[in-house]
C-alpha cells in the first residue's frame, strides 16, 4: 500500500519536473503536533512518529526521523522502499545535502507552501536556483489521500483570568508595545499557542493540545482574527467583541495579508511560505514577542500550576500502589495499565484531558523513546523487569508532564546502575545554581556527564518548555547540547518552566527515563550577579526498588531524601490509609 501511494506521486514528479518532494510533519501553522488532516507523512510513509520528514525523488524515497524514533522508524518501514536516513549520525546526510545530492540539473522542488516555513523554503530556493530549477508549491497528495479527513470543527472555550492570570487587553498592550518597539504597524500570528495565549481561548483541534485553527493580524487599532466562524458560540462572539477583537474567515487570511501596508512583523521560523510570498509590506523579522511572553508564567499560573502538579500526583501516587501491590496477581498488559492510569486522571477536579498520548512500554519495548502500544503491540506485564510510563494531563490549572520507570520485580545489577544513573543526572540538573544569563545549552551537560562517563548518550535534549493548558512541547528554552540550526538558545529566565528527562535506550533490552518539571527562580543577588536555581514541582516518587545507592554522590542522596519528604508531606493528605503507608514507605530516607 506504502510502495503504492509513493509509486502514485513519482508519476506525478515525472509530469511535472520535480526532482524532489518534500512532505513535512507540519499544518499550516508551524505547529509540532497536528490534527488528522495534515498527517500526509504519515499517510504516505506508514511512520507513526510525531516528527519526521519525507523526501521523494522520482525513484526513490527517503524517511529523516531523529534519534527518539530510530527503532521505531526501523519496524514501520519494513516492507517499503523507504530507506531511513538516521538524522545525526555520522556519514547520514542532512535533508538540504541529499536534496542537493538527488536534484537534477534544471529540476524543481516541490512542497505545499502552506506546510513550509518561510525559513526552510527560502533554503530550498537557493539550492534550487544553483541547479538551474526553481520551487513549484503544489499539494500533490491530495489527488492520492482521496478519504483524507476534514479540517476539525470544534468549539472554542473561554480561560477565565483566574486561571490565565492577564485579561486579553492587557496582554495585547504588551505584545503592541514590543511592536513598537520594533517600529512595526501590523504583526502576523499563526502560531496556535500564541494565538490562543494572546486571546485566552481554547479550543480542540488538535489531540491532546488545546488550541484551534487560526491565523491573527495585529494593528495598531485593529485586531483581527481569522477562524472558522461555526466553531464561535455566542458567548465567544461577544467576548471577542469585547475585548476588540474581529472576526473573518480562515480561509480568507492569505488575501487579507497580501493587502497589509507599513512595516509587518513575521517569524520566519513559523509562518508558512504560502502567506510569506503574498506580502508586499515592508517586514521585520524576528521571533513573535509572545513566544517569551507565554514562557516566562505569572504569579497566577506558577500558583495554579503547581496546584496541577499535586492533582497529578495524587493520580499518579495512586497508580504507583495500584500497580506495586497488584503486579503478579491480575492480569496487566501495557494497554489496561494506560487506560487505568487515564481514569485516575480524569477523577480529579478540573481535568482537561491527556497532555499527549501515554508512553507505556513494559522491557524492550521501552527503547523506543517514543513507543506507542496498541492492540498489535501491547503485551502482558509481569513481575520482572522495568515499566516505563511518560504521560500527562491538562487541567484549568495547567499542564503536567511526567516519566516515571518502575520496577516490576528483582531487577539485575546492571538494570539497578542504569536507573540509578538516570537519578544521579536528574538530580545533577534539578539542584544545579548558575548564573543569570545562562542557557539551556550551558546546562545540559550537568544531565549528560554521568552517561558520558560510561560512554553513554541520549539521542535527545533533555527537557522543553510546557505550556499552560498549551502544547505540552513549549519553547524559547530547553536542555540540549546541540544547537539547532536558525533557532537561538533561549535565556532561562525566572518564571520558566522545563522539563529535566535524561534516560538510557538499550536496544533489544529496556529503556529508563525519569522526567520531572523545573520551575526557574531567583535564588540571590550578590556583588557577583543574580543566581538563578530550579524548584521540582514533580511530586511523585522516584522507585526506591531500582536504586542502587552507591552510584549516587552524597548530595544527590540528600536531594532525593529532601525531595522524597516533599512529595509525601503534599500528597499524603489526599490518599487513603493504605496508600499513605506505601507512599511512606516509597519516600523513605536511603
Amino acid at each position: 500500500m506504502i510502495n503504492k501511494r509513493i509509486q502514485s506521486l513519482q508519476k506525478e514528479l515525472v509530469a511535472k519536473n520535480i526532482g524532489v518532494y518534500i512532505i513535512p510533519t507540519a499544518d499550516y501553522h508551524g505547529s509540532e503536533y497536528i490534527s488528522d488532516f495534515f498527517k500526509v507523512r504519515q499517510y504516505m510513509s506508514g511512520f507513526t512518529g510525531s516528527a519526521g520528514t519525507l523526501l521523494v525523488t522520482k525513484t526513490k524515497a527517503y524517511l529523516f526521523a531523529d534519534g527518539r524514533y530510530f527503532l521505531q522508524a526501523e519496524a514501520e518501514l519494513k516492507g517499503s522502499n523507504i530507506e531511513l536516513i538516521k538524522m545525526g549520525l555520522a556519514g547520514m546526510p542532512t535533508l538540504s545535502e541529499l536534496i542537493q545530492k538527488e536534484l537534477g540539473e534544471g529540476e524543481n522542488i516541490g512542497f505545499d507552501a502552506a506546510l513550509i516555513s518561510t525559513r526552510q523554503a527560502r533554503e530550498l530556493e537557493k539550492i534550487a536556483k544553483a541547479k538551474a530549477g526553481r520551487v513549484v508549491s503544489e499539494d500533490l497528495v491530495a489527488k492520492i489521500w482521496q478519504d483524507r479527513p476534514s479540517l476539525p470543527k470544534g468549539k472554542l472555550w473561554i480561560l477565565e483570568k483566574q486561571y490565565s492570570g492577564e485579561s486579553t487587553k492587557s496582554k495585547i498592550k504588551r505584545l503592541r508595545s514590543k511592536m513598537r518597539e520594533k517600529h512595526c504597524s501590523n504583526h502576523i500570528i499563526s502560531s496556535l499557542c500564541d494565538i490562543a495565549w494572546l486571546l485566552n481561548l481554547r479550543g480542540s483541534d488538535v489531540e491532546c493540545t488545546p488550541v484551534f485553527l487560526a491565523y491573527l493580524v495585529l494593528m495598531g487599532r485593529h485586531c483581527t482574527l481569522f477562524v472558522d466562524r461555526t466553531k464561535l458560540t455566542i458567548e465567544v462572539k461577544r467576548y471577542l467583541a469585547g475585548n476588540g477583537v474581529e472576526v473573518e474567515d480562515y480561509t480568507s487570511a492569505q488575501d487579507y495579508c497580501s493587502q497589509l501596508r507599513g512595516t509587518t512583523l513575521i517569524d520566519p521560523n513559523n509562518l508558512n511560505y504560502a502567506i510569506y510570498r503574498v506580502l508586499t509590506s515592508k517586514k521585520v523579522e524576528a521571533q513573535y514577542p509572545s513566544v517569551l511572553m507565554r514562557a516566562i508564567k505569572n504569579k497566577t499560573e506558577i500558583k495554579n500550576i503547581k496546584e496541577a502538579h499535586i492533582k497529578d500526583a495524587v493520580a499518579m501516587c495512586k497508580f504507583m500502589y495500584w500497580l506495586k501491590t497488584n503486579i503478579g496477581k491480575q492480569e496487566m498488559s501495557e494497554l489496561s495499565v494506560q487506560d487505568y492510569l487515564y481514569q485516575l486522571r480524569a477523577e480529579q477536579k478540573d481535568y482537561v484531558g491527556p497532555s499527549f498520548g501515554t508512553i507505556c512500554a513494559y522491557k524492550e519495548h521501552a527503547a523506543l523513546m517514543h513507543y506507542s502500544s496498541s492492540e498489535k503491540t501491547n503485551v502482558a506485564l509481569k513481575p520482572e523487569g522495568l515499566l516505563l510510563i511518560d504521560s500527562g494531563g491538562h487541567y484549568l490549572q495547567g499542564t503536567t508532564d511526567i516519566t516515571r520507570t518502575f520496577a516490576l520485580g528483582k531487577l539485575s545489577a546492571e538494570e539497578k546502575m542504569h536507573f540509578t544513573t538516570v537519578v544521579e543526572a536528574v538530580i545533577n540538573l534539578a539542584s544545579t545554581q548558575f548564573l543569570k544569563g545562562c542557557r539551556g545549552i550551558n546546562l545540559d551537560v550537568l544531565c549528560r556527564e554521568p552517561f558520558w562517563k560510561l560512554g553513554m548518550d541520549y539521542k535527545c535534549g533533555t527537557g522543553h518548555g510546557v505550556g499552560y493548558l498549551l502544547s505540552v512541547h513549549e519553547g524559547p528554552q530547553s536542555f540540549r547540547w546541540q544547537p539547532i540550526p536558525g533557532i537561538e538558545s533561549a535565556v532561562l529566565e525566572p518564571g520558566m518552566v522545563t522539563t529535566d528527562e535524561p534516560g538510557i535506550y538499550l536496544g533489544g533490552k529496556y529503556g529508563i527515563r525519569i522526567e520531572n518539571e523545573l520551575l526557574c527562580k531567583e535564588i540571590l543577588t550578590n556583588a557577583d550577579g543574580t543566581f538563578l536555581g530550579f524548584e521540582d514541582i514533580t511530586y511523585v516518587p522516584i522507585d526506591l526498588d531500582a536504586i542502587d545507592k552507591t552510584y549516587l554522590s552524597a548530595p544527590n542522596i540528600a536531594y532525593l531524601n529532601n525531595y522524597h519528604k516533599q512529595v509525601y508531606r503534599l500528597i499524603s493528605p489526599y490518599l487513603n490509609e493504605e496508600e499513605k503507608k506505601f507512599l511512606k514507605t516509597y519516600t523513605r530516607a536511603i
